[in-house]
């Protein structure tokens, strides 16, 4: 019993883990080309130094608010995933859609955020609930 229940606890850990992994890959893969146009277009030319700043600032955050934003809201859906013994893809690759993208929205506001910007974070997000589901959710 005891050791059943360690064993699905390390399962989630992993799953979470490969799945955040799984996401970050992702997210630079498919939004790679996008953000690197973004910035061709809002800094063409000479790169002044609040420019500079401002590139700086977004990858601060996206380093290390962003994954904080994302994991909490993470965790909620997977913790009641096991709690009701979800065992259907379908319910944690949406949960993973939604909740990455609603860190983007919670920090910033919708007005900022384009649709293709929160699809392509969505995207990852399926990724990442796809993963787990492989790893851990599928024996919930």
């Amino acid at each position: 019993m005891i050791a059943s229940f360690i064993g699905r606890v390390f399962s989630v850990i992993f799953g979470v883990i490969f799945g955040a992994l799984t996401a970050l890959v992702v997210l630079f893969w498919v939004g790679g080309p996008f953000w690197a146009q973004r910035v061709e277009r809002e800094f063409a030319g000479e790169m002044s130094p609040d420019a500079f700043a401002e590139i700086y600032d977004q990858m601060s955050y996206a380093l290390i608010s962003a994954p904080a934003a994302v994991l909490a809201p993470c965790i909620v859906a997977v913790v009641i995933g096991e709690a009701l013994n979800i065992r259907s893809v379908l319910y944690y690759v949406a949960a993973g859609g939604v909740t990455a993208a609603m860190a983007p929205l919670a920090v910033s506001g919708a007005k900022d955020q384009s649709g293709q910007y929160l699809a392509i974070v969505a995207t990852a997000g399926f990724a990442a609930g796809f993963i787990y589901w492989l790893i851990a959710g599928r024996k919930a």
